[in-house]
């Protein structure tokens, strides 16, 4: 029993004062993780078939092929073909295109 804290002699502000400062101290790890979960999720935008030939104005059989092709840049999960935004907007960003 390493973890026992004793409570003796403490007068009721003293527990209070002490009690105060173990929950900040959780909220503030709290949310330490979750901005840092956020920032992390925020970086990957996953976008789906639909979504993508929704922002190119584009039909799904030409995502299809340009996919075939290789150009647009996907990811499989099982059965669902996933994007990442910003690949996506690398690959139709008029200034990288091959020239031919």
């Amino acid at each position: 029993m390493e973890n026992l804290v004793m409570l003796h002699n403490l007068n009721l502000e003293q527990l209070k004062t002490l009690v105060e400062n173990v929950v900040i101290t959780g909220i503030k790890k709290v949310l330490a993780e979750s901005i840092s979960q956020k920032t992390t999720s925020t970086e990957v935008n996953l976008l789906t078939r639909k979504e993508v030939s929704k922002l190119l104005k584009i039909s799904l059989t030409t995502l299809n092929s340009r996919m075939k092709k290789g150009d647009l840049p996907f990811k499989r999960n099982g059965r669902r073909v996933l994007f990442q935004e910003s690949e996506i907007m690398k690959a139709i960003d008029p200034t990288k295109r091959k020239r031919g």
